[in-house]
């Protein structure tokens, strides 16, 4: 049975020069649904993201929306585990097919996006709605979560993830340590929330662009809501700040600061 789901994404990106002064911000909002379908085994979804519809500004200037980003159908895949027995089944070769598949499909769209850098920006938004989804999935699989205590995930510590360049290569992410604690439960419009908080210090991130690569650190942290019944994303904040290893005289910015947040729609 397909489940769908649908969201806004607001996303606030603030380029810092190195005298603490904005030098570029860039706003995005964007509707999109989420489609999920249950493949293997149980415990392996297959989603597609759809952006519905996607808006950008620069700074003061006029909303714009990118017609190219629209309904573009993007796919990804999480697990779900319930116990220890789940958990050996994601050595079941047809999972591996199944993952392998899905990385066809991703590189297939990826190839026949022009390489341009609003493209890679609508590739940063897919990265984050993966994230949050992910959140919700190892969060909601994690037994030993407590209320008012930072727990490690290990399943997303030092998790590397190639997060397919549009340019000279594949940009990498490799987190670092991955907290999380329940901050409790709560009830609105009908839907039993849990709420959880989380961070992840001193991630090694490498942007592939235009321009070549940059390498740096990613520190961020926010809140995930997951609805009970369903177990499945209700809303969410990211806060990222991005800070360069580079000492390059002609490096423009500074560092780059992220605000992000999902919400459920009504339907």
């Amino acid at each position: 049975m397909k489940e769908k789901l649908k969201y806004c994404y607001t996303g606030i990106y603030s380029s810092y020069n190195r005298s603490g002064e904005v030098e570029k911000e860039q706003k995005i909002q964007c509707s999109y649904t989420v489609e999920k379908d249950s493949v293997v085994n149980g415990i392996l979804s297959k989603i597609w993201f759809q952006i519905d519809e996607f808006q950008y500004a620069e700074g003061d200037q006029e909303v714009k929306e990118w017609k190219f980003a629209k309904l573009l159908r993007l796919p990804y895949y999480i697990y779900r585990f319930d116990g220890t027995e789940d958990m050996l089944k994601v050595s079941d070769k047809s999972i591996y097919i199944q993952i392998f598949q899905h990385f066809n499909e991703i590189e297939k769209i990826r190839k026949a996006l022009p390489k341009l850098p609003a493209t890679y920006l609508v590739y940063m938004v897919y990265f984050d709605l993966i994230a949050f989804e992910e959140f919700t999935s190892k969060i909601e699989s994690c037994k030993n979560i407590q209320n008012e205590r930072y727990v490690k995930i290990e399943d997303f510590s030092g998790l590397n993830t190639n997060m397919l360049g549009l340019f000279g290569g594949p940009s990498e992410f490799q987190n670092g340590d991955f907290y999380v604690q329940g901050m409790g439960k709560y009830t609105t419009s009908n839907q039993e929330i849990n709420a959880y908080d989380y961070y992840c210090l001193n991630s090694d991130v490498k942007v592939v662009n235009s321009m070549g690569y940059r390498r740096g650190l990613s520190n961020y942290y926010g809140n995930v809501k997951i609805n009970r019944s369903e177990r499945s994303l209700f809303g969410g904040v990211m806060m990222e700040n991005f800070l360069p290893k580079t000492k390059d005289k002609d490096e423009k910015y500074g560092y780059i600061l992220r605000a992000v947040e999902v919400k459920r729609l009504d339907e």
